[in-house]
């Protein structure tokens, strides 16, 4: 009877000890896949507040279907539209050339950084703002031909999402991605979204249908220059071309001094 116990008592040690290895083993290679995974999650933080820009783009929409009915908001969704184009344009034009960020940033050249970027500002501001002009002016008529004159409610949503343009001339994100501002990227973007459900809610009580839409371009423009004021502190200063002072005993030292100055034409020399 005693060789019977005991030879029970090892098999069930011996289950015991099967589970409890698989079990942990089952763990190890858990941890083996999370620390696999860890150094890509940390580098693609940037997908993380994709997700918390697209919540913060259309938390407005959750509003207006919480406090107004379906007409209403058939009418606000066609009336708070981003234009397809705009995004694919300004999109494709930083996923080259954040590159060529990287590439010069790293190598210090921080005035080719910020001619290119200037450049291509420019060339997109001289597409989108006339562009914005034009559907600023015939809104009515691109509802109608779009969605009919039945949602002609839409035309003062649509006005003020057009406000929007000027600040998709470009993305403030992906330059600072480009000088390793990932964190201050999320944290933006997350105050972004904070600062858009509080101004919803104020504002769709306050004013109305039209409030959420106030409160988007309102939290855009403020992450916006947000972002931009950090692009401005972070970049190194990029040392301007300073003018010597004429010396008081050089007998050209009031005419360079005029020249320089330049503050009244009856300061000019005759």
């Amino acid at each position: 009877m005693k060789i019977k116990g005991t030879r029970k008592r090892k098999k069930f040690r011996r289950t015991i000890s099967r589970i409890h290895k698989s079990n942990f083993g089952i763990l190890n290679r858990l941890l083996r896949i999370f620390s696999w995974l860890l150094p890509g999650l940390v580098i693609k933080r940037w997908m993380i507040t994709s997700a918390i820009g697209f919540i913060g783009i259309n938390i407005d929409r959750l509003f207006v279907s919480t406090y107004f009915d379906i007409e209403s908001f058939a009418e606000y969704t066609n009336g708070a539209m981003e234009l397809p184009f705009i995004g694919i344009i300004t999109g494709s034009i930083m996923a080259v050339l954040m590159p060529e960020f990287v590439k010069r940033y790293n190598d210090k050249k921080y005035k080719d950084v910020v001619r290119l970027w200037h450049s291509s500002v420019t060339k997109v501001a001289t597409i989108f703002f006339p562009m914005m002009c034009f559907l600023f002016i015939f809104s009515n008529e691109l509802i109608t031909i779009a969605f009919s004159d039945k949602y002609l409610e839409s035309v003062p949503i649509f006005k003020i999402y057009l406000l929007q343009i000027p600040c998709r001339i470009t993305l403030f994100g992906i330059v600072l991605l480009s000088i390793n501002q990932t964190k201050f990227v999320l944290k933006s973007t997350f105050a972004c979204l904070i600062l858009n459900i509080f101004l919803n809610y104020i504002l769709i009580k306050e004013i109305g249908i039209i409030g959420p839409a106030i409160a988007t371009i309102i939290s855009l423009y403020f992450i916006s220059f947000f972002q931009l004021n950090q692009i401005s502190i972070t970049h190194p200063p990029i040392p301007s071309v300073r003018i010597p002072s004429p010396s008081p005993s050089a007998p050209e030292s009031s005419w360079m001094r005029r020249e320089c100055q330049a503050v009244h034409p009856s300061g000019s020399p005759d």
